[in-house]
Formats: C-alpha cells, structure tokens, sequence
C-alpha cells in the first residue's frame, strides 16, 4: 500500500485517465474481497477515492498500471486458494457430481447426509434425486430377521408335547411376549413409512420408478390411501417402472389369535371375505393409478383378470413393453375374451409373464393367444393353460409346461381326487352333459361373493375357442362346506355356477394339435421353446423326415405339449 501512495503523490502531464479509472475499480474489487479478512485494508480504501487521484507523468503512469495489475492477478490467485480451502475436498465437486454421488444412497443415509449443511440439503431435497421409489426394501432387513426369529419361536412352543404346567405356562409367557415384539416392531415400520410418504409429499418427486408390498385391502392400515396420496403429490408423467404387490405386506406379522397353527371353518371364511375386499380396493386403486401414469414401459403385480382390471390395464396400451401379471386366487379364472381385449390393446407390449392357476381338473383348458409386437412368453409358472392357437409373427421365445391343478381330497383321506390313471388330455364334455348321479360328481361350487364394481363373468363357452366345447370345472368338497355353512354372509350374483364335469378315457386327444405344429404356424420366427433351439427345418427330426422329432426337442414336447404323442400319464 506504501508503494500505491507514492505513486499516487507523483505529478505528471499526460493523464491517461480511462487507464486509472479501470486500475480503481480492480483495486476496489480487490478490497471489498478481502476487507472482512484483512481489517486494515479498511481504512486505506478511501484513499482511493476519485479526487485523490493527481496527474502523473508516463513512466509513473506504466509503473503503476503493471503494479496495479500484478495485484488484481495475486488477488485472483489469493481468492481461489481461500475458495479451494473453504470447500475441499466433497464440496468443492460440482453439483452433478454430488447428485450422483447421494442417488446410491438409501433413503435412511439420505435423511442423514440432509442435516450435515445447507449444501448438502440443497441437493438431496432436489426433486429428480427421489425419482426411484422402493417401498420393498425400506425399514425391512432388522424387522424380518425379528420376525423370523419370533415365529420359530412360536412354532417350537405349538408343537412342544410332554411339559409340565409351570413349563407350559412359561412358553405362553415368551409367546406373548414375542408377539408384543412384533407388534411393536410393526407399529415403528409403519410410523416410519408414513414419515417417509410425508417428507416424499412435500418434496414432490419426480418419479421414474416404483415398487412396493403392501396389502391395500387392510382397512387398519391404509396403506391403499397412502401410496393413493403419494401418487397424487408427485410428478408421474414419467414414471416408466411400477411394481405393485397388493395382496400383502410381508413386514407384517401373521400369528394367530389363539396361537394354534390349524385352520378352522371360520378361519377360511375370514379369508375368503378378505380377499374380495382386497380385490374391490385394487380395482378402485388401479383404476386411478392408470388414470395418471400414461408413460408406464414396465408392470408387475398380481392380477384379478376381472373386466375393470382388463380395463384399467389396457390404458397403458400404447407406453407398456413389459408385462408381468402373477395369480391371485387359486385356482382362477381367465376368460378368453378378456385376454384378447388386454393382448389387442397392449399394441407395444414385447415381453408377457403369465402366472395363472386354472381350476382345470386332470387335464388343460385351451386358449388362443394373439400378438403382433410380443417379442418374449413366458407361461411356465401357469396349471392347466395349453395353447390351441397361436398368431404371434414376431415371437422368439416361449416358455412353457403341460401342469395342471391337481387338487388334494379335503375328505379325510390322503388319495387324490382323480385316482383313475389317465393322460393329461383336453377335457371336452360340455355342461349339458355334466353326470346327474351324485356319487359320480361333486356338488356345484357355489357363486362367489358378488359386489358392486365386480363385473359378470360371460359363459364359459365364451372362454374357448370357436369349435371347442366347455372344459371341466371341479369344486373342493372341504371349501364347499366351509363356504355353505355361513349362507347369511354371502349373496347370490348373477354368475354361471360353475358344475363338476366327470372325465372319460374316451376323449378325443387325439384331434389335439402337437404344440410343435401349433408353433410352425402361429410362430414362424420362435427361436426357443424352453431350453430347446428351435430349427423349423430336419434338424428337428430324427432321420430328417416328419415322422419323428430328435430326443431333445421330443423331451422339450414332453414338458409343454398335451396331444396324446407327448402327454404323460397321471395318476
């Protein structure tokens, strides 16, 4: 500052002023930087003033200037170390760096790194930061491992035999005690969950992604409302994966009241109740959920197949490329109709997994299956589903079985209901020929619960293709009774009962198709069925003709096909 003053006294007669002027704004600047640090710049800064400034020969003139200047580099110099000191490290990275770094964080880790600076907080309080949601995986790992410590627990003490009454009393004593803990460790996984909505409600997420298991249909819980509140305060526009588990929470803890481990008719009927009111809260849900979501590309859930659902579903038609639709009751019905509309509607869909359990008796129930973009099915996980007919000109990979739903006797004893031995063959008595001996056929199954958003099932004939006659549809004796023995709680729909149809050795699979044929027709471009890779040509024969295909290909038809040359035989 000395050597400033000195040039400032000195005379001169060629003023360059426009030079001076830009040197006092670059030392003003410097000043106001530092002023806060070094005090006693202070008090020199009015020194600096405009008419301190006295004419000053050339060479002062250049002397000055090449000072002036060498101080505003030092200062630039001064200002980033000081700046570099000051953020470090972390903070010194940009804010993209920092997104990505905090976006593999969880959300428990989030809330943390939230209070550590204002810095911090500005970019984990950012919309798109949130954009994945997985309700699946939160607050679950240290509440799962207590609830499977305290269910083993309670299994050792309902088949514990031979203990005294002191002992006994004990066990009680621990049961109870472990079912307070799970109690407990439900009502802070639940509080937590709700915390978590609420900040989400607040920061309005951008959501690309979400997932969760929660049963909407528990009227204690509400969790249908609140992931309902969470959808409506957030951007969802571009939500592109949802995955959706309705009919549980896996969090929650399942012990019975009076600790015992068997089931009692009024057990099932509680059930039974639970699921239709489950299922009328996933209609109300889904309808909304697909009312805002338009740009979904991939679904997974669990699925009703009632005509709302199909409904609700085939909105998504034009954005969905993968679908993954698992079972809800067992066994269930899919009527054809119902898949035509979804597979017709779903005009991008690439990717299909169906899981379905088909009250089909000891044999399949046909579908037609038609789709000009799917890409990838995958019906493995079904019983009692086989494919008559397909049309998909763009399909290269199939996965499937011959299974069907073989039930148990409920009876007494531990045979199976169908103990003739036959082979898994297509069930083709229609319901006008269903036997009238009651020795020969079990009661009708009675309608189920009806209420107001679930639509009419059409006749069964609507369920087959043209040509094709009723399959067979069988009750459970046990459920029958269950069902009949509460009459009060239940109301008769307009729906079709669904009779028993006994079965003959003399049905006619032999005019069932061979699945390979099925596929040479309907999926010329398949490139693998199973684990199988498919030829179309005489390398799917044995000696190169149409008489015989090769051993691995015919174990694959084994596995899928149900013509009387590959079906296996049951007992």
């Amino acid at each position: 500052m000395a050597r400033i003053k000195k040039y400032w006294k000195m005379e001169t007669t060629n003023v360059n002023e426009k030079s001076i002027v830009q040197i006092m704004h670059a030392i003003k600047n410097f000043i106001r930087n530092y002023k806060t640090h070094h005090s006693k710049l202070e008090k020199n800064e009015s020194i600096f003033s405009e008419d301190s400034f006295v004419e000053m020969d050339s060479g002062g003139v250049q002397l000055f200037d090449d000072d002036a200047l060498s101080l505003t580099e030092s200062s630039k110099v001064c200002n980033c170390n000081k700046s570099v000191e000051k953020n470090s490290g972390f903070q010194s990275l940009p804010f993209e760096c920092k997104f990505k770094v905090f976006s593999y964080l969880n959300p428990v880790d989030r809330a943390s790194c939230e209070r550590v600076c204002t810095d911090w907080r500005e970019v984990i309080t950012s919309r798109t930061l949130w954009s994945e949601v997985h309700f699946s995986s939160l607050f679950t790992t240290s509440l799962l491992e207590n609830k499977s410590r305290a269910h083993s627990d309670a299994e050792l003490m309902t088949h514990s035999d031979n203990e005294s009454s002191e002992g006994s009393v004990l066990q009680k004593l621990n049961f109870e005690r472990k079912k307070m803990e799970l109690e407990f460790n439900y009502e802070v996984y639940k509080s937590r969950i709700v915390s978590f909505v609420n900040y989400l409600k607040v920061l309005k997420p951008c959501l690309k992604a979400l997932s969760f298991s929660f049963d909407i249909g528990d009227s204690k819980d509400n969790w249908g409302n609140l992931i309902k509140g969470l959808i409506d305060f957030s951007e969802v526009k571009n939500l592109r994966k949802a995955s959706l588990n309705w009919k549980e929470t896996p969090a929650k803890p399942f012990i019975l009241q009076d600790g015992s481990n068997t089931w009692s008719n009024s057990n099932y009927s509680d059930l039974i109740y639970k699921h239709r009111r489950r299922q009328r809260s996933f209609i109300s849900f889904f309808d909304h959920f697909t009312s805002k979501v338009s740009n979904l590309e991939y679904l997974s859930m669990p699925f009703d197949w009632s005509v709302s659902s199909v409904s609700s579903l085939c909105k998504l038609g034009h954005s969905l490329k993968e679908l993954v639709l698992e079972e809800y009751f067992v066994p269930q019905q899919c009527v054809q109709n119902l898949l035509n509309q979804l597979l017709s509607s779903l005009i991008n869909l690439e990717k299909l997994t169906l899981s379905l359990v088909l009250g089909s008796g000891p044999g399949v129930i046909f579908y037609e299956l038609s789709s000009q973009s799917l890409k990838y099915l995958d019906i493995s996980r079904c019983q009692g589903l086989s494919l008559i007919k397909v049309n998909m000109p763009n399909l290269e990979e199939l996965y499937m079985n011959n299974q069907f739903f073989h039930c148990q006797s409920h009876t007494g004893s531990e045979g199976n209901l169908f103990t003739e031995q036959r082979r898994v063959q297509p069930l083709t008595k229609s319901l006008s020929s269903a036997p009238s001996s009651s020795t020969s056929a079990a009661p009708p199954r009675p309608p189920l619960r009806s209420h107001s958003s679930s639509p009419t099932l059409p006749p069964l004939s609507s369920s087959l293709p043209d040509g094709m006659e009723s399959p067979c549809l069988f009750s459970f004796p046990a459920l029958q009774s269950s069902q009949t023995s509460s009459p009060t709680r239940r109301r008769h729909s307009d729906q079709p009962q669904l009779l028993p149809l006994s079965t003959s050795s003399s049905s006619s699979s032999s005019s069932t198709p061979c699945l390979y044929k099925v596929l040479l027709k309907g999926a010329p471009n398949l490139k693998k069925l199973n684990t199988y890779l498919m030829k179309y040509n005489e390398d799917d024969y044995e000696d190169g003709t149409s008489h015989c295909y090769n051993s691995s290909l015919n174990s694959v038809l084994q596995e899928t096909c149900t013509c009387l040359l590959h079906s296996k035989p049951i007992c």
